[in-house]
């Protein structure tokens, strides 16, 4: 099995842990804040920037995985 790892953009946090993806676009929770942040899956601007859609506190403690 062969693919290609590309980086495709920065994360709208310091350390992104938990990531699912769903028809609204990829949503990220930071281990650090337990923030969930909402970004669109696409290529990021001229300026290297993802479109952040909305951000969530959760009451999770160092989020490790996410499901929906």
């Amino acid at each position: 099995m062969s693919g290609e790892i590309r980086k495709l953009f920065r994360a709208p946090c310091s350390v992104p842990n938990a990531l699912q993806v769903t028809d609204d676009g990829l949503w990220i929770t930071d281990q650090i804040t337990d923030r969930v942040a909402l970004v669109e899956i696409a290529e990021p601007s001229e300026y290297g920037v993802t479109r952040w859609h909305r951000e969530i506190d959760s009451e999770s403690s160092n989020t490790s995985g996410m499901a929906f």
